[in-house]
């Protein structure tokens, strides 16, 4: 068995003391005030039963937007898929943002083709990914305005082949 050094041991602490004080502010922001507590305290029963009933919807609606269990998954590809797959289940494609760094694209763009929304590959770093994403969202809501998003440039085969797709279709500027 081996043994950590001083300095890993206080590394290792302040990791501890970092995730809880990360935990508590994730966790903890949705806890009442102490005014909302004393001002429950001056309303009458029927009052209360229907601020008991509507925070209730809220830690509903709320759970269905935790990630907490994709973000404690171990390796990083099943923490991003995890983040994917209820991003785009709940339309949420902010979740992207707590995916990894060379995820992100292809998550906002997997919730744009899914949600047909054009809006999302816009915020896309990535331009091949960006362009690959108006591409394949142009062809599939036959909408040759989304394929002269991209640029031209060296994407002309992507915005030429997805002109070319979409051309003849009711959308076509």
């Amino acid at each position: 068995m081996f043994q950590l050094t001083r300095e890993s041991q206080v590394l290792v602490l302040a990791l501890v003391v970092f995730g809880v004080i990360v935990y508590a502010l994730l966790f903890g922001a949705n806890l009442p005030d102490l005014s909302e507590i004393n001002s429950l305290n001056n309303q009458n029963p029927e009052s209360i039963e229907n601020e008991v009933s509507t925070s209730t919807q809220d830690l509903v609606i709320d759970s269905v937007l935790d990630y907490s269990d994709c973000l404690a998954k171990s390796l990083e590809a099943e923490k991003n898929n995890c983040i994917l797959e209820k991003a785009k289940a709940n339309n949420d494609p902010d979740a992207c943002l707590e995916t990894s760094d060379f995820f992100q694209s292809d998550c906002f763009k997997a919730i744009a083709l899914a949600k047909s929304n054009p809006d999302l590959c816009a915020r896309i770093n990535s331009n091949e990914i960006k362009y690959e994403c108006y591409s394949e969202l142009g062809k599939k809501m036959k909408d040759s305005s989304i394929c002269l998003k991209i640029p031209l440039s060296k994407a002309n085969v992507l915005r030429g082949t997805c002109l070319n797709q979409t051309a003849g279709y009711e959308k076509d500027p």
